[in-house]
């Protein structure tokens, strides 16, 4: 399917929107389609989005298990996740909130 070998150039130059844009597309063709939700979620962690990112990734492993690039991803998305919590603690460390 073109869109999605679109979505790989896109990602590869950095169109985050455009990515975005073009999956969205591709899943009102086909709706669950894996590469499109994980190409949709790099973009969106790519961004910082964090929770779209987590909504598409989770939806595409839980579709196709063993594909190791959305594990990698997943994993690539807990680290972002936790380096978040990180910046929060360091934030408020000392502060007390009322």
């Amino acid at each position: 399917m073109p869109l999605l070998r679109t979505h790989d150039v896109q990602l590869r130059t950095g169109n985050l929107a455009a990515v975005i844009e073009s999956a969205n597309a591709a899943l009102e063709l086909e709706r669950g389609n894996v590469k499109a939700l994980f190409r949709r979620g790099q973009a969106y962690l790519a961004q910082g989005d964090l929770a779209p990112a987590k909504a598409d990734l989770m939806l595409a492993a839980r579709t196709d298990p063993k594909n190791r690039e959305i594990r990698q991803a997943l994993e690539v998305l807990k680290l972002r996740q936790q380096e978040e919590r990180d910046k929060e603690k360091a934030i408020y460390a000392g502060k007390l909130l009322w």
